[in-house]
């Protein structure tokens, strides 16, 4: 039974993975692609008539705001918004916190315990509180937003990658290449750094949908993205005063959005990280 169990889950995950996986391509390319032919620009201010329009109003699919912006370009626009900085700020923390990782995994002694302790410290206080804070010493903007992401999430990646590169350092190839004279730069690069790869690919899905939600959140706080600039989060905080007696549909559908491009991202995730475990058992 536990291994007919397994199967179906796995077989689920499959399933739901590739699925997210289209949707998630779909959903990016129509917020890339669908601005050029729609009749409202979102950064164009509408008169007095066109205030909180309902959805299917006079061409608006999903209504305007209250500056008579077209809300359904407007929500193609955010998903660019909070999917590039994410993305952007997920690549850097990954790039740094794996490189550091297995260095410090391979170099062992004061350097390794400096960054355990480092990495525990961090991941102790929640990110949300990290990059609050260093905004609020940064400034505001995006580079600003995108420098607290990646100090914000590097702890997670650094912390996989030393655990994995602590396994492969025990193995021939790595003790071969020490008796070679090789340097640790190159051992690090050439050897461990591709084998650390596969599972930190799974940890990038998992932190790009926390990076989502994170930027969101922040937006939502007026923190995150400037306010002339279009975000899920800004558009959840903007309606949300309206959300119950007079325009529900400039929070609700960013809102629907967020939640659906999270969850797109967690089960690529998922089926990421089943593709890995039938790969290393």
């Amino acid at each position: 039974m536990g291994m007919i169990s397994k199967f179906v889950s796995a077989e689920s995950s499959s399933f739901w993975g590739k699925a997210s996986l289209i949707g998630l391509f779909v959903v990016l390319a129509a917020s890339f692609v669908l601005p050029f032919f729609l009749p409202y620009d979102y950064k164009h201010f509408s008169d007095l008539e066109h205030l909180f329009l309902k959805p299917f109003s006079q061409g608006h699919i999903l209504g305007t705001n209250e500056f008579g912006r077209d809300m359904f370009s407007g929500l193609l626009y955010g998903l660019q918004t909070s999917f590039i900085i994410a993305g952007i700020s997920t690549f850097f923390a990954f790039a740094f916190g794996t490189f550091l990782g297995v260095y410090a995994a391979y170099k062992g002694g004061m350097v390794e315990k400096i960054l355990g302790r480092v990495t525990e410290l961090q991941l102790s206080i929640p990110s949300f509180l990290i990059a609050l804070l260093l905004i609020a010493f940064l400034g505001h903007g995006f580079l600003p937003l995108i420098a607290a992401l990646v100090l914000g999430q590097w702890a997670y990646f650094a912390q996989t990658a030393r655990s994995i590169a602590k396994a492969e350092i025990r193995q021939e190839y790595v003790l071969s290449a020490r008796l070679l004279g090789l340097s640790s730069f190159y051992i690090v690069c050439k050897h461990l750094l591709p084998n650390a790869l596969p599972p930190q690919i799974v940890v990038f899905s998992y932190q790009l949908a926390r990076a989502i939600a994170l930027e969101s959140a922040l937006s939502f706080l007026g923190v995150g993205v400037p306010l002339t600039e279009p975000s899920l989060g800004l558009f959840i905080a903007q309606g949300y005063a309206y959300f119950l007696n007079k325009a529900y549909w400039v929070s609700l559908f960013p809102g629907i959005m967020l939640i659906l491009l999270v969850m797109m991202v967690t089960k690529i995730g998922d089926y990421l990280n089943t593709i890995y475990d039938r790969k290393s058992s």
